[in-house]
């Protein structure tokens, strides 16, 4: 009875370590989770949005993070001191997330013959397992530091210590999770992302490895130094990185939301967006103007204004030029996630918007600076005009 009570008390001594070392455990699953999510996005970009895709990163990441881990056990035992080893990953890893964005977005031109081919599974699969590799296995190798740490500190065993990291892992994912959904996607690009996550790691492993106070405050003085770098080579990293993504293309301009990557890219004679790697919308579009021509209408001798229902654009449409076209689409959501900054695109495409309530994507074509009038059937549009031959 009394082994039993002095084991439950060791138990119940795995968790007591102090604030600051949690919080660098929690930082574990925070970091882990946000990196998933960028680098996830930026992986379906690159194979163009595929299903399929997202099972094969998902088996990479598990792979290469139990490798990580593994390794990273066995190393950790012959370590002598366990704080060194877990600055050391920390300090890996914050260089490995920007890196890892880097060679995601470089890897499609290697595979990629002609721009605009959608990769196999073959390239998926080589990308995947080989872009994610570094990330994922530093990740899991902090894991494994991580729970031998604790394990120290508290005094207890390193099961005992694995599962305090686990359950503080699992809240910095939660909390992760979160502040990059709501967060992070909307207002920050990938690089930002990244560099704002390897500022923390930094701190981290500042912290961890420098018992000196002296030093430490050198050591932690450097990364908040480095910081005020951060907007301006984040910017040169996203601009230099998606050049290299969008190779062929020249890219006008690139967005994330929560619900994907927006990018609108133009070439010699037209302009085209594309959501998540795939094509929406070309500006202009003859074949699909061929596809809504209505024979019963050139019996009218002039046409002044016509409604287009299920349309999704009229901006390729020939019509006079004294006449008005407008279009309603319930399936024309595509900009909705990108409300602040669907103006500016579709200004970008050639298009004169001007917003009225509601919020479905229904360009429309007019050959006057006249408003297009409303259609009742509709709730919500954002309608745009593109210039008449007069303005």
């Amino acid at each position: 009875m009394s082994q039993q009570t002095t084991f439950d008390a060791r138990q119940q001594g795995a968790v007591k370590v102090s604030a600051r070392l949690r919080c660098i455990l929690a930082l574990i699953g925070f970091t882990s989770v946000i990196a998933q999510i960028v680098l996830m996005r930026e992986l379906i970009v690159v194979f163009y949005g595929n299903e399929i895709s997202l099972g094969i990163m998902l088996a990479g990441w598990l792979l290469w993070t139990a490798i990580g881990s593994s390794v990273a056990g066995q190393v950790s035992a012959r370590w002598r001191d366990s704080r060194k080893l877990m600055a050391c990953l920390e300090t890996l890893i914050a260089a490995a997330f920007p890196l890892t964005i880097l060679a995601v977005r470089a890897s499609r031109p290697v595979f990629q013959t002609v721009p605009g081919e959608i990769l196999g599974p073959g390239p998926m699969f080589l990308t995947s397992f080989t872009t994610l590799s570094l990330f994922c296995l530093i990740s899991g190798g902090l894991f494994a530091a991580g729970s031998r740490l604790c394990a120290e500190e508290a005094r207890t065993s390193t099961a005992s210590g694995a599962s305090s990291v686990y359950l503080l892992e699992a809240a910095g994912s939660g909390l992760g999770g979160i502040l990059a959904s709501l967060v992070l996607i909307r207002y920050f690009t990938s690089f930002e992302i990244a560099a704002c996550v390897a500022l923390l790691n930094l701190l981290a492993a500042a912290w961890i490895g420098v018992r000196t106070p002296s030093y430490r405050r050198v050591l932690l003085a450097l990364p908040v130094v480095a910081a005020l770098l951060i907007p301006r080579g984040a910017r040169l990293l996203e601009a230099k990185s998606l050049a290299l993504l969008w190779r062929g293309f020249s890219l006008v301009e690139s967005r994330n939301s929560i619900y994907g990557n927006l990018a609108l890219v133009a070439t010699s004679e037209s302009r085209s967006l594309f959501e998540n790697g795939l094509r929406v919308l070309t500006v202009p579009d003859p074949s699909a103007a061929e596809e809504s021509v209505h024979f019963a209408l050139l019996e009218h001798a002039a046409p002044r204004s016509v409604l287009l229902i299920g349309v999704a654009s009229t901006a390729a449409w020939p019509k006079p030029s004294n006449t008005r076209a407008s279009s309603a689409s319930s399936t024309s959501n595509l900009t909705r996630p990108y409300s602040a900054w669907q103006s500016g695109t579709l200004r970008k495409l050639g298009l004169r918007c001007g917003a009225i309530p509601g919020s479905a994507f229904t360009p429309w074509m007019g050959g006057s600076s006249s408003k297009p009038a409303r259609p009742s059937s509709m709730s919500s549009s954002l309608t745009c005009q593109t210039p008449s031959p007069r303005s």
